[in-house]
C-alpha cells in the first residue's frame, strides 16, 4: 500500500507542475499578447477534465462510507 501512496504523491506533485505552467504561461501570454491561445486554453480545459474525472474515478473507486466511518474529506461543503 505505501508503494501506491508514493506513486499518488508523485503523480499529484507532477500535476501541481503542470498546473503552475499552464499558470505561468497563460499570464506570459495574457501580458504580452493580450489573449490567450486556443491551444492553452484546450490545455485548461483537459486539465480540468483530468482533475474531475480522477476525483470521480477515486471516489467511485475507494471504500464505502459505512466502512471508513463515513468521515469528510474537506473538499466538499456537508
Amino acid at each position: 500500500m505505501a508503494a501506491d501512496l508514493l506513486v499518488l504523491r508523485a503523480a499529484r506533485n507532477a500535476y501541481l507542475l503542470v498546473l503552475l505552467a499552464l499558470v505561468g504561461t497563460s499570464t506570459y501570454q495574457f501580458a504580452t499578447t493580450g489573449g490567450i491561445s486556443p491551444a492553452v486554453a484546450l490545455l485548461w480545459i483537459v486539465a480540468a477534465g483530468g482533475f474531475y474525472a480522477s476525483k470521480w474515478y477515486y471516489r467511485r473507486s475507494g471504500p464505502d462510507e459505512a466502512t471508513d466511518g463515513g468521515g469528510d474529506d474537506g473538499d466538499m461543503a456537508g
